[in-house]
């Protein structure tokens, strides 16, 4: 570990991107302090990625949602920006996951809207938790359900 950038905070699902010259952080904190870190999304900037002080935005929440609410995920393709994150089901944990293209990302606005559902109840899988570029490929958390006979 290289540093703890904020102290005091009940956060999950943390992702740190570099964007128009700012470093952005993307948590999803729990704001009611019953645990629920699935709901509250939320943003803060910085002027580098180890910095003591990073700015909330303004705007925060961003997203008070459990559906699209936690994050699942950055996605880079050319040079648009993109926000995964995870649908919450009734009793099931990442049900599924929303990709969000960010339309505007600034000190002062934030802007996003879905562009693709991944969600198949008919597979063998429970869910969904994760989604990511790396490297020109793309890769997928899922948790799956087996049968042993």
């Amino acid at each position: 570990m290289e540093k703890v950038i904020m102290n005091n905070v009940s956060a999950a699902d943390t992702m740190l991107v570099e964007h128009a010259g700012k470093w952005w952080m993307f948590t999803n904190i729990d704001t009611s302090e019953i645990n629920d870190h699935c709901s509250a999304f939320c943003v803060f900037y910085s002027d580098s990625p180890l910095s003591d002080h990073w700015t909330p935005h303004p705007m925060n929440p961003i997203l008070i949602d459990p559906v699209g609410g936690r994050n699942a995920g950055l996605l880079r393709h050319g040079k648009k920006l993109y926000r995964a994150s995870q649908i919450q089901g009734f009793d099931r944990y990442g049900q599924g996951l929303i990709v969000h293209e960010i339309l505007e990302l600034t000190q002062t606005s934030y802007r996003e809207a879905a562009v693709k559902v991944i969600d198949d109840p008919i597979s063998p899988k429970r869910g969904n938790h994760h989604i990511t570029t790396a490297g020109g490929k793309t890769i997928i958390d899922e948790l799956r359900m087996t049968l042993r006979a």
